[in-house]
């Protein structure tokens, strides 16, 4: 416990879970490949888009 008291608090969302059909989720995740994610962001498209920020990040 001593050693992670020193870690800084983080803060971060529960998992968020949207049922898709198969049909459609290659689609989506092209959807999400090809949109406009403003300035700073950082694509990494390996199993799906994850999306970085100076400050923080997101996946689908």
């Amino acid at each position: 416990e001593e050693l992670f008291a020193t870690f800084p608090n983080d803060i971060s969302t529960p998992e968020i879970n949207i049922h898709v059909t198969e049909e459609s989720k290659f689609s989506i995740i092209d959807a999400l490949h090809d949109a406009k994610w403003g300035e700073g962001a950082n694509l990494t498209t390996i199993d799906g888009v994850r999306v970085d920020y100076a400050k923080g990040w997101g996946l689908v």
